[in-house]
């Protein structure tokens, strides 16, 4: 028997907007799937809210996240150490 395996897309955590990715809690961690100290952990299919304080910051979270699952992804992993994707912008926060 076969093991079932997913394939995850590493990215930066520079991908996410201050506004999604800072406070306490961030606003990351009620859409991530698993948390850490060094990112989150984000399936494709996660229910993103409409409406968010920083709406440029959030289409790019909707395009990384479109962007894995049409390779094939389930998941992102947004690390602080993950590559920068050059199609998308980043942050400095």
């Amino acid at each position: 028997m076969k093991p079932e395996t997913l394939t995850v897309l590493v990215a930066s955590t520079g991908h996410l907007g201050a506004a999604i990715a800072t406070g306490a809690p961030a606003p990351i961690d009620s859409l991530a799937t698993m948390t850490g100290e060094h990112g989150w952990l984000v399936h494709v299919g996660v229910q993103l809210p409409a409406e968010f304080d920083e709406p440029a910051a959030m289409q790019v979270l909707r395009d990384v996240l479109h962007f894995a699952e049409q390779h094939g992804c389930a998941y992102v992993l947004f690390d602080a150490d993950g590559p920068t994707l050059e199609q998308f912008p980043t942050y400095d926060w």
